[in-house]
């Protein structure tokens, strides 16, 4: 009980630490509680940059953890990845399929064609959750 206290003690932190680092670079973020509207004016790639710098300072959270709060927070503010974000098994996934494993972020057009009608982080959860399947194909 006390290490789940604790985890959620530090995401909370880590989560108060994105919204100043948002703050602090002047994105106009604005929310009405009646309507639960918002609009900020953000790139999915500023964010990432800004959650990477955040998680960062704690030991333990790596890459996988970083991308997962950016998708989510990302999702809350109607923010997503334009590109492929390759991590953890996303990153065994894409190498099976011929992709550079050190590279961490691809185009779509970059993976085989029926990988296309998908959105980019569909493509990530493709690549993760598939991993196995598509070493054998």
């Amino acid at each position: 009980m006390l290490l789940w206290v604790r985890m959620n003690e530090v995401k909370v932190t880590l989560i108060k630490d994105v919204w100043k680092s948002l703050r602090s670079l002047g994105r106009d973020i604005t929310f009405s509680a009646k309507e639960r509207e918002y609009q900020v004016f953000l790139h999915y790639k500023e964010l990432m940059d800004i959650v990477e710098d955040v998680t960062e300072r704690v030991e333990g959270l790596g890459e996988l953890y970083a991308y997962d709060t950016t998708l989510r927070i990302g999702a809350f503010l109607g923010v997503f990845p334009e590109k492929v974000y390759l991590h953890a098994g996303a990153r065994v996934g894409a190498k099976t399929l011929g992709i550079d494993g050190k590279v961490k972020v691809i185009e779509l057009q970059s993976l085989p064609e029926p990988f296309h009608s998908l959105q980019p982080h569909q493509v990530e959860d493709a690549l993760c959750i598939y991993k196995k399947l598509l070493k054998r194909s």
